[in-house]
Order: structure tokens, then sequence, then C-alpha cells
């Protein structure tokens, strides 16, 4: 099992103390990101004089926004990759259908290719 990391945040002025499985890092891009939507919406709504609280409210729904984006945007890639996998195996089941086709035709060829030599020995023997 993972070791809990634990971490102070600073967002939106603000110290919280954050523990959690991710690495150090992972958590301090997350504190990057809140920190970065919270800068754009403050610069956003500046003149409009609203508050912090509000803010970070606005800040959460575009959070969660940009995740259920995100997570219909995977959904929709792993339903191309599942139609890319079906349409992959199916390739695949026609190119050993095609390899054994051409086997039997190279074989089909081989027998030919004696009875035909056969046929010019016995017109030489004639």
């Amino acid at each position: 099992m993972a070791e809990k990391k634990q971490i102070i945040m600073h967002i939106a002025g603000k110290d919280y103390k954050v523990s959690g499985a991710d690495s150090e890092e992972q958590l301090r891009r997350i504190e990057a990101c809140v920190n970065e939507k919270l800068s754009a919406l403050h610069k956003l709504f500046s003149v409009q004089g609203l508050e912090e609280e509000h803010i970070v409210m606005l800040a959460a729904i575009n959070l969660a926004d940009d995740y259920i984006k995100m997570q219909k945007q995977v959904q929709l890639l792993k339903e191309k990759t599942d139609k890319l996998m079906k349409k992959e195996k199916q390739l695949q089941e026609m190119a050993a259908q095609y390899e054994e086709a051409l086997l039997n035709l190279e074989t089909e060829n081989q027998e030919y290719a004696q009875q035909l030599k056969q046929l010019q020995k016995e017109e030489r023997e004639k």
C-alpha cells in the first residue's frame, strides 16, 4: 500500500495541510492547477468586486466542469480505441485468410508447374 504524503498547500492565500497517496510532485501540480484557476478568475472578476468565497466557488465549478469534460473525452477515446482494436482484429483475421489463400495458390501453382514439366517431357519423348 502506498504511503500517504503530507504537505502544506498554499491556496487562495491560505495554508492547508493535505495528505494523499500521490507523490509530492503530483500534489504540487494540483496546488498549481487550483491556484492558476483562481488567479484567472481573480483577473476576470476583479472589477466586479466579488468576494473571495464566491471566486473560490467559481473555481471549484470550473475545475469540476473541466474534469467532467475530460471524463467524456476519455470515454470517447476508449470507445474509439475499442472500435480500432475490433477493426485490427478483423484485419488480422483477413490477413490470416489471405495468407492461407496465398499458400494454397502457391501449392496449386507448383502442381501446375510440375504438370507442365511432365507434359513438356512427354512432348520431347514423342
